[in-house]
């Protein structure tokens, strides 16, 4: 199967779930989350709104909704963790500030999505926070 179009509606989703992200962040650090589980909880907030968005469109294929979502689960398992490790590394050992290491480890993990997932045929899981 071809991989997905990078279209406008693509985009704008992708974007609300990286909003959802951002926000969900801030407020985990507003209510006295350590920064690194502020930015993991954060981010697995916006992967899970990034399914509900695009499901229908990046996961095209013939597979009922759980096993999609367990594979889904499996491949953005990955750069949940990349993001986590990055984000440590960046903001708690290197002493980036807050802002940046999240932007950056969050870019990572994106840029691997697509680059890696989407053009995975089926099993694609393009456009992750």
């Amino acid at each position: 199967m071809p991989r997905p179009a990078i279209t406008p509606r693509l985009l704008g989703r992708g974007l609300a779930a990286t909003g959802l992200h951002a926000l969900a962040t801030v407020a985990l650090l507003q209510a006295g989350s350590h920064p690194w589980l502020a930015a993991s909880l954060g981010f697995a907030a916006g992967l899970a709104a990034n399914y509900g968005l695009q499901r229908g469109y990046i996961l095209r294929h013939h597979e009922p909704p759980g096993r999609a979502l367990s594979r889904y689960i499996a491949d953005i398992s990955v750069l949940w963790a990349l993001h986590g490790f990055a984000f440590g590394l960046m903001a708690g050992v290197s002493g980036v500030p807050f802002v940046a290491a999240q932007v950056a480890s969050s870019t990572l993990a994106a840029g691997l999505g697509l680059l890696c997932f989407g053009a995975r045929g089926s099993r694609r899981t393009s456009l992750v926070l």
